[in-house]
């Protein structure tokens, strides 16, 4: 547990001697990215997510690397830590619904009863977004998810 909530971005600094934003870094102002994250499969999808409203919100942050030893290195970090996300996603939209009739060998063990793949239009301050692909499966009277690509 000390492990993940020492998943800071100064330790993630200090430990590669360069931070960019991509998969496996923290992310600031993202409470819950350093709590069990390789353990909690769907925190890794809202992760994802998150990522691209904190782009959004940040667009100078795209394709940014800061390495120790750089002149503004120290500056440059201190800046990303105090970025927040100001953007938002709006409603989603289902615009399509397919079931799945193959089940692997964990989805029965879950006792899933039916899956549905389902097609969702994402936007991100009102601008469309790619088409989320999310397989939910029902258990019992309740539906979960079961991955998000």
């Amino acid at each position: 547990m000390e492990k993940y909530r020492a998943n800071t971005v100064d330790n993630h600094f200090s430990i590669l001697h360069t931070y960019e934003l991509q998969a496996g870094a923290p992310i600031p102002s993202f409470e819950s990215h350093n709590f069990f994250k390789s353990f909690l499969e769907y925190e890794q999808y809202w992760e994802k997510f998150y990522m691209l409203l904190f782009l959004n919100s940040n667009p100078d942050m795209l394709g940014k690397r800061i390495v120790m030893g750089e002149v503004n290195a120290a500056t440059d970090l201190k800046k990303i830590k105090e970025m927040k996300v100001s953007s938002a996603y709006s409603k989603p939209e289902i615009v399509a619904n397919h079931s799945e009739k193959n089940k692997n060998v964990m989805e029965q063990s879950m006792n899933i009863q039916e899956i549905r793949v389902l097609e969702v239009k994402l936007y991100i301050d009102g601008e469309e977004q790619n088409h989320v692909l999310i397989s939910v499966g029902k258990i019992g009277s309740n539906w979960r998810i079961l991955n998000m690509s």
